[in-house]
Formats: C-alpha cells, structure tokens, sequence
C-alpha cells in the first residue's frame, strides 16, 4: 500500500516535520519580543495566582502560556513551546481540512506543506503570543464540522 493512501501517517509525519521546523531555534531570542512583552507576565501571574493581568486578552491563550511555563521553566522555551505545538496542530488542521473537501492525500499534503512554511504562521508558532492558538483552535473546529458533517458510516 502507498503512502499516499494512508492519510493518517501522511499527517503525522506532515506534524513530525512542522514540530521539527517549528521548534528548531525556539529558544533564540533568549529575551521577550514584541507582544511577548503582555503575555509572559500576564502568565506568570496565573502561575503566581495572583490578580488578573491584561484582562482586555483572552485568558486562554495565556493560561497556555502559563502551562508552557510550568512543564519548562520560566525560560524562552517554556513562554514558546505550547505556541509550537499550536502551529503543528494548525498545520495538521489544514492537512485534515483538505483531505475531507477533495479526498487527495496529495493535495492536503500540499496544503499542509505550504501551511507549514507560511511566513506567518512560522513566526507566530515561534512567539508566546495569542493568536497561533485562536489559529489552531479554529483550523480544528473547522476540521471537526466537515468531519461531522460526513455524517455516519454507511
């Protein structure tokens, strides 16, 4: 059986590959950079549980950050590692949404790929910042309304 019909492992190994790219130099700037600035602060006020900090943002996002905190320490890596797996969740999204509209593991890989390398995307899976997870968050619902629309096994 060929790899292009498996579409699971074309998306793992879609995922595999985006994590790699995503996370490769994470660390560099070891400082905060543009709106990292609000967000690691604010978490690491959840983590203190201390007073809300820039209410005016989503708590989720931040909450995420925090967890990133938490499980790598107060370093570059902690702030930014749930933002990697944010953007490889996007680009798996984008693979699942392809697939179930044209039913071409090859055109989902391609869209996954190209959705891997958008400058966009790749900056903001590299930076705590909020809006890879509203991304993410969206590409899977959007991926989980056309899967339920399927409807059930025949």
């Amino acid at each position: 059986m060929t790899l292009l019909r498996r579409p699971v492992l074309v998306a793992l190994l879609l995922a595999v590959a985006a994590q790699l790219l995503f996370s490769w130099g994470v660390t560099t700037p070891s400082s905060l950079v543009f709106d990292e600035t609000h967000y690691v602060p604010a978490a690491r006020t959840l983590l203190a549980l201390e007073r809300p900090a820039n209410t005016e943002h989503p708590l989720l996002g931040k909450t995420i950050i925090a967890a990133g905190i938490a499980m790598f320490g107060d370093t570059a890596l902690g702030w930014r590692a749930c933002s990697t797996l944010a953007g490889t969740a996007t680009v798996a999204g984008v693979f699942a949404i392809l697939w179930l509209l044209f039913g071409s593991v090859r055109t989902a890989a391609a869209g996954a790929a190209f959705a891997a390398i958008n400058g966009t995307l790749f900056i903001q899976a590299r930076i705590a910042m909020l809006d890879v997870f509203m991304g993410a968050f969206v590409t899977l619902a959007i991926a989980a309304l056309l899967w339920a629309m399927r409807g059930p096994p025949e």
